[in-house]
């Protein structure tokens, strides 16, 4: 039977084995040494684990010792970073080293439970509240808007300076005017929105229509899902006097949300070419939107968001009079126009259109153009990017704290380092070791902040106004995990 290394004879044979080294190093450094290989041979227990371990350490000692002897008188040059060199051979960065110092890292942390608690949290809070507003500014301030080439888009207000007037509605005979007048503008478009009662194909509710001139969707780019897009026949106007619904009256056509095409019809395609009952005018189905079609424009356009029903507006443009201001104007830029562009040629034709009008001359009556891209979140932009910022500051904040935890911990395991140095732990391994332990600090923390920003999230969208724009695309993807773990 073999016996294993036991008891007080070890740690006198290790005592004696320090005498390799430098009596120097040997005063300041050996009673540290002694006491961690104390602790380690308690560790090792009684099985065959602390027979390698006494191997090694005996191995360590001496190899240690004669090197730093050799280099103190000076028979070797650069012995110390020969040394070094063996010790990242033994320990570099092999998968069995990097292995090693991962246990080793994860042994150290849970034995000490409050720090690693205290770091981890302060890191999980900090990324947390950051993951959760970046959600939101994505979301919100940088997501794609349902439209072809969005930054082509402007909403054309009109305005009375003299009273201070301003995101004013327009008159059918003045969105004619600066349709066929405008060159910067590609094209332009009339919207309004209004809630309606539905009946027929069910019991009657209440929903939101558009009434919208025939190139509408053609200007925001957006074709639908089934069926097809308005014509000009549809949006042309009744004879004078002949009012919707009235005999002689020419027939309505309807476009319906995709929402409603499966909540009224099922999602049948047999809907196309059906009769709804709007109000008491009737008007065929001939298209239906896709699911993620939706009305953004900006605030001060009062537009509804969801539309479920858009109807060709059969518009008299020579017989309504200017003072019937209800329609809001969307426009596309000509390719390699300028906003600044645009508002000149409005201010001419505005100019024009109050020399023949005494009410609008006396108004001051102008028109204003504003990009649909940017006058959407203009009035929550400033908002987010403040609130933004701020999380910002509280994680700077957070790595701050928790780099004076780990410097604090570094200096207290001083003792420590310079034993594992003095065994032969060349400098890239310490390094290694404290990289690894604030790396699994780190991940654990971003790891607890995703929790927290689902949680925050939630709480956020309770908070927030349903008007926000894109508040439904608000969540956590792979965008949002790539920032949390940069």
């Amino acid at each position: 039977m073999s016996r294993r290394p036991s008891g007080p004879w070890i740690v006198r044979a290790y005592r004696w084995l320090l005498c390799v080294f430098e009596p120097e190093f040997r005063a300041r450094h050996g009673a540290d040494m002694e006491r961690l290989f104390r602790a380690r041979l308690r560790d090792a227990g009684q099985d065959r684990r602390r027979g390698t371990f006494v191997a090694g350490a005996i191995w360590d000692a001496i190899r240690s010792g004669i090197a730093t002897r050799m280099d103190a008188r000076g028979w070797t040059t650069g012995g110390s970073t020969r040394l070094h060199r063996v010790g990242e051979r033994r320990g570099g960065w092999t998968m069995d080293a990097v292995t090693n110092d991962l246990r080793y890292a994860l042994r150290t942390l849970t034995k000490n439970p409050g720090f690693t608690a205290v770091a981890v949290f302060t890191i999980a809070l900090g990324i947390g509240a950051n993951t959760a507003i970046f959600s939101v500014v994505r979301a919100v301030l940088m997501g794609p808007l349902p439209y072809e080439d969005a930054g082509e888009l402007v909403l054309v207000h009109g305005a009375m300076r003299t009273r201070g007037v301003t995101e004013f509605p327009m008159s059918p005979p003045d969105y004619r005017d600066i349709r066929d007048q405008s060159t910067v503008l590609a094209d332009a478009a009339a919207v309004f929105t209004f809630a309606q009662s539905l009946t027929g194909d069910g019991a009657p509710v209440e929903v939101q229509m558009g009434l919208v001139t025939h190139n509408f969707f053609d200007v925001l780019g957006v074709a639908p899902a089934l069926g097809r897009e308005f014509g000009p026949d549809d949006d042309r106007p009744n004879e004078q006097g002949i009012q919707p619904g009235q005999p002689g009256a020419l027939p309505n056509t309807a476009v319906l949300s995709h929402a409603l095409w499966q909540q009224r019809f099922g999602g049948d395609p047999e809907a196309l070419g059906r009769t709804i009952e709007l109000g008491g005018v009737s008007a065929e189905v001939v298209g239906v939107m896709p699911p993620a079609f939706e009305l953004l424009m900006p605030p001060g356009a009062a537009l509804a968001r969801d539309v479920e029903v858009w109807l060709a507006g059969r518009l008299d443009y020579d017989n309504s009079p200017r003072n019937n201001v209800f329609l809001r104007v969307v426009g596309r830029l000509r390719p390699g126009a300028t906003l600044e562009q645009a508002q000149s040629e409005l201010d001419r034709i505005a100019a024009g259109l109050a020399a023949n009008n005494e009410a609008m001359a006396a108004a001051g009556f102008a028109i204003d153009v504003e990009p649909v891209a940017e006058g959407i979140t203009a009035d929550v932009r400033p908002v987010l990017l403040a609130l933004f910022g701020a999380v910002g500051f509280v994680l700077l904040i957070a790595c701050a704290n928790v780099a004076n935890l780990l410097l604090v911990r570094a200096s207290a395991r001083e003792r420590e380092l310079a034993v594992r140095a003095a065994l032969g732990g060349s400098r890239v391994q310490l390094i290694r070791q404290m990289l690894l332990e604030s790396g699994l600090l780190a991940m654990a923390g971003a790891a607890l902040g995703i929790v927290l920003a689902a949680l925050g999230i939630e709480a956020l969208l309770a908070m927030v106004p349903s008007e926000l724009p894109r508040v439904d695309q608000v969540g956590i993807d792979g965008a949002v995990l790539a920032f949390t773990f940069v």
